[in-house]
């Protein structure tokens, strides 16, 4: 028997192993790509040491730009892996939307040396937090969706999977402050990442201390009523 051919297929349910496995080896290779910028300065043997200081000097901008990057890095690929540790499997429209979000990652190397090499300059400061900013956005839309497309499960760890959220949104609005302060002062714009990032974890841990607080209330409430 042939089968309707306007009956709609069944939603693809796909494993996520691959996808993970993927974005790790995305992460790997864009955060060694970092390092290639960081070259031995072409100086003479016969150099002196004086000399030698003075082209590190140089680079230092391309040092802090480095290790800079190297850790958001590593703070994406936590909250990346912490996003699919409470996903069940993934689905057609979750795997495009991290194929989006690693075409940013693999982005990274670039907006970084670009930004060490044109440090006062609005548009490379802009490039590189509009960079991050976006990373952030694509990380928390995963997370949406995936709530929303009822894959998510997060009870056997109500913790973190509570508390995971609100720590992508102070990324994301830190490094969404950084990007606009970089359109009129790009020098400013990364100590304003630095201010708002601690601020918003500061704002992020009172406010899941007060809301478990209220959990906990509520919990003896209940247990004295009954």
């Amino acid at each position: 028997m042939n089968a309707d051919p306007h009956t709609k297929l069944a939603p693809l349910t796909l494993g996520k192993g691959r996808i993970e496995a993927l974005s790790d080896g995305v992460f790997a290779i864009a955060m060694t790509l970092l390092v290639l910028e960081l070259k031995i300065p072409d100086l003479p043997k016969q150099t002196t040491q004086a000399e030698v200081l003075l082209k590190l000097k140089e680079m230092l901008p391309h040092f802090y730009s480095y290790a800079m990057t190297f850790v958001l890095s590593g703070v994406f690929w936590v909250f990346h892996h912490l996003t699919f540790h409470f996903i069940r499997h993934t689905t057609r429209a979750l795997l495009w939307m991290n194929i989006i979000f690693l075409m940013f990652v693999s982005l990274l190397p670039f907006s970084t040396h670009f930004m060490a090499d044109f440090m006062h300059y609005s548009v490379a400061m802009m490039f590189y937090f509009g960079n991050q900013t976006v990373l952030a956005l694509l990380l928390r839309a995963q997370w949406i969706y995936a709530v929303r497309a009822g894959i998510l499960e997060i009870k056997t760890d109500e913790r973190w999977g509570s508390r995971f959220p609100t720590r992508v949104n102070a990324l994301m609005l830190a490094c969404a402050a950084a990007f606009v302060t970089a359109c009129f002062h790009p020098r400013a714009s990364q100590n304003v990442f630095l201010f708002a990032l601690i601020a918003g974890l500061i704002f992020e841990r009172f406010y899941n201390r007060r809301s478990q607080n209220l959990l906990s209330k509520k919990a003896l409430d209940g247990a004295s009523a009954s």
